[in-house]
């Protein structure tokens, strides 16, 4: 009884695995491809959400080869082609709707100012530094994944910076830090946002030790005992 328990599992699990196989054929190739051929299909930008209910369904909801929201999140993060747009939105070069000639050249011009900056940049402000519009530091970041220029690394969230400099991200706290430690006086929410990437009404992201608020929208350093 006991031999053929084990045999009748042996059977199963022999079976379980053709049948992964054949399902794998029938699916095309892996689950990181097939995620690449989704967003290549579509002629506008996805959503992650709508990217794996399509991945579901290509794959017939296989429980052999399920697919989680966590799974294609990950191969959309990983994948070298593939690029964040905000709110949740991915994207493949061809749907940043400029010619790839100028995707080279605005690249090596933001390279250049990434460089010549000597310190963590976020994409808003080299969309100032360029004259272009904020709305496009989304689609500047994806340039920059898609180009992959020489000497600069990515930081995550639209931060930039030389290769090699740091792998460690400045948030806007430690930047507004900085910033009140070497101009050495109050300064108002408008003069910060001047020198510092954030937008309207993010006070509230760097008001914290040492940082404080002296009078209606102006910040200082708590003085140290």
């Amino acid at each position: 009884m006991v031999i053929h328990d084990i045999c009748g599992l042996e059977i199963c699990h022999a079976f379980h695995k053709c049948l992964q196989l054949v399902i794998h054929d029938i699916c095309g190739y892996p689950l990181e491809n097939l995620v690449k051929e989704v967003l290549n299909s579509s002629e506008t930008p996805m959503h992650y959400k709508e990217i794996c209910s399509k991945v579901v369904a290509i794959r017939n909801e296989s429980p052999a080869l399920k697919v989680s929201l966590n799974s294609v999140k990950n191969y959309l993060i990983r994948h070298n082609d593939i690029a964040p747009l905000q709110k949740g939105f991915y994207c493949v070069r061809k749907h940043l709707d400029m010619p790839e000639e100028e995707q080279k050249r605005l690249a090596k011009n933001v390279r250049n100012i990434i460089l010549g900056n000597g310190n963590q940049i976020h994409a808003l402000e080299i969309c100032s530094k360029l004259r272009l519009k904020q709305s496009m530091d989304w689609i500047l970041n994806a340039i920059l994944l898609f180009e992959k220029p020489k000497g600069i690394q990515y930081l995550g969230r639209l931060v930039w910076t030389k290769e090699g400099t740091t792998t460690s991200r400045e948030t806007i706290h430690s930047q507004v830090v900085k910033l009140l430690a070497k101009t050495g006086r109050p300064m108002s929410l408008k003069e910060i946002q001047a020198h510092v990437t954030i937008k309207n009404n993010m006070a509230n992201a760097f008001l914290k030790d040492p940082i404080i608020k002296v009078s209606i929208s102006f910040y200082y350093l708590k003085i140290q005992d």
